[in-house]
């Protein structure tokens, strides 16, 4: 099953309603696994934000290129396309057709995607780190584009066997307190959204179990996500979950760096740490 939150506030609602903090793999953890964090900090935390970690992501978005360009379409001349334009055939230009073309556009909007699902070894403080890279490059983004932001949990589920949970934090104007909480604590996702997919759909503490999901090469599935999500993948980036040994958990920056590339290449191949 996939499922969207319009806020944070309708997910931890959903929490509360499901009595989410108090299901079984939830009690068996130790608080340390939720970043030393109360079920009632959590909650809290969940509503009001946090802005502990903003200033190391402020520091570490000057480490950015904030120079990004994404793609847009737009009908360009050229010498074979959909349809003519009869002034450029009658004047005998050598592009007298109309293609649809990828041109970069500094106001495309951009719609970015956190998967905060992680290996159940990854430390809360590689979280924390791995979320500050992703809150700098949201900052760079919402610098010079418009930006739709995703935290994004997957799991498996009972159902479909996969548990994919979209929660949208607010980035106009960008929430930076809720959105600071949400991509850096182990607490709120491992807490909350672990709980509510527990308490719905099943999940045991695995992986998602259909659609190609490979944890060695997330990124078909991340790929085959955004199409079932009917995202445009030409303006769509989504961070992919925290696992043992990746690159983005070794050097969190340099990852983003290369997602970005990645991004502004329209049908690139596989990027390496990818």
């Amino acid at each position: 099953m996939i499922k969207f939150y319009d806020s944070i506030k309708q997910m931890r609602q959903h929490a509360l309603d499901v009595d989410a903090v108090n299901t079984p793999i939830i009690r068996a953890a130790e608080n340390s696994w939720f970043n030393n964090e109360t079920a009632e900090e959590t909650l809290d935390k969940t509503l009001y934000g946090d802005k502990t970690l903003v200033p190391k992501a402020i520091a570490a978005l000057n480490k950015l290129d904030t120079q990004i360009e994404t793609p847009r379409r737009e009908w360009r001349p050229s010498v074979a396309g959909a349809f003519p334009s009869v002034p450029d055939a009658i004047m005998g230009r050598p592009t007298p057709m109309r293609a649809l073309t990828q041109i970069p556009n500094a106001n495309t909007p951009v719609t970015l995607g956190i998967m905060l699902t992680s290996t159940w070894s990854v430390s809360c403080e590689t979280i924390a780190n791995r979320g500050i890279a992703t809150l700098a490059l949201l900052l760079a983004l919402t610098r010079i584009r418009p930006v739709t932001l995703y935290a994004i949990n997957i799991s498996y589920g009972k159902d479909t066997g996969e548990d994919v949970r979209f929660v949208r934090i607010n980035t106009n104007p960008l929430d930076i307190a809720t959105a600071a909480y949400a991509l850096t604590s182990a607490g709120f996702y491992r807490r909350l959204i672990y709980g509510i997919a527990e308490r719905t759909n099943g999940f045991d503490g695995a992986w998602p179990a259909r659609h190609g999901f490979d944890y060695n090469r997330p990124r078909p599935y991340i790929d085959g996500l955004i199409s079932r999500c009917g995202f445009d993948k030409t303006s769509t980036l989504i961070v992919p979950p925290a696992m043992d040994g990746d690159a983005m958990l070794k050097d969190p920056l340099n990852w983003v760096q290369h997602q970005i590339t990645r991004f502004l290449t329209v049908n690139a191949d596989e990027i390496e740490g990818y």
